[in-house]
């Protein structure tokens, strides 16, 4: 966010033009650079809506279910089952009612590979 931030005060500064021997003519009428105004304030404004739901702790239970479910077993079982509704919901970042048939599908052979391996007990 900050690079983008960056990005946005060059363009609206016209010494940078001046820094380069060129004319300090406002860009105000040059479409291009009102084109790149706009993608980087859309982009910072997207950059800043996921550090406010960030900030808000609205994704903590989503954290704290991977959390547990990349945790070794001891200590997973004992705070959380570690289902595969939670595996699905933490996979697919969505609500598990809201997982399409197809996507469940793909998540439990995923969920079932997942299973087999020692990659919790290595932790």
């Amino acid at each position: 966010m900050v690079t983008k931030t960056e990005e946005l005060r060059r363009l609206n500064t016209p010494v940078s033009k001046a820094e380069n021997g060129e004319s300090d003519k406002k860009d105000t009428e040059n479409p291009d650079i009102d084109a790149q105004r706009k993608k980087l304030e859309e982009e910072i404004k997207v950059l800043d809506e996921k550090l406010q739901e960030f900030h808000s702790g609205a994704k903590a239970p989503l954290f704290m279910a991977t959390a547990l479910l990349e945790s070794t077993p001891f200590i997973a079982k004992a705070l959380m089952p570690s289902t595969f509704k939670v595996y699905a919901e933490m996979k697919s970042g969505k609500d598990f009612n809201n997982i399409s048939e197809s996507e469940l599908k793909d998540l439990e052979i995923k969920y079932q590979n997942y299973l087999k391996t020692d990659k919790k007990d290595d932790l």
